[in-house]
């Protein structure tokens, strides 16, 4: 029960975080959003050049708020991940701590896809050379964080079989 009332405070306190880390956030989503839909239109109706250096300004801007929130991002991850490794691995003969790591990972990697797709936009715009770049480091990250996990998930994938 103690335990229960740990988790439930960290919780608590990762939504403290997060109404802190949301303000950076929504001002990054808000630049992403007048950028793609306003400011890269007008750009390229002027030429490449200007639409070059508009995607550079933008991807500056919101690169700027996002990795001052990442660290409280990685927290509320870290936070957060009790709770689905509770509803799905638990039942399923997971340790907690293995159940935990394979829930954090996965929202790694779909916070990592995410912020991958939110810069595509912009990255394509500058050059698709550029966008293949970040979507192999992505492509990398997500594999050594599969690599995180497999261990657990084969063991436990052995014992399903057998």
């Amino acid at each position: 029960m103690a335990s229960n009332q740990q988790e439930i405070k960290d919780f608590a306190e990762s939504l403290r975080i997060g109404a802190k880390t949301s303000k950076n956030l929504i001002a990054a989503f808000l630049i992403w959003l007048f950028g793609l839909l306003v400011f890269l239109p007008l750009a390229s109706s002027l030429n490449r050049q200007i639409e070059i250096i508009c995607s550079l300004i933008i991807i500056i801007a919101v690169t700027i708020l996002i990795f001052g929130s990442i660290q409280n991002i990685k927290r509320i991850i870290d936070k957060f991940s009790v709770f689905p490794a509770k509803k799905f691995l638990l039942p399923r003969g997971f340790q907690k701590i293995e159940a935990q790591l394979i829930t954090k990972q996965i929202l790694y990697i779909l916070s990592s896809i995410i912020g991958y797709l939110f810069y595509f936009p912009f990255l394509t715009n500058l050059h698709p050379a550029i966008n293949g770049i970040v979507l192999l480091l992505v492509i990398l990250l997500g594999f050594f964080l599969i690599l995180r996990i497999s261990g657990p998930l084969l063991k436990k994938f052995g014992e399903w079989i057998n």
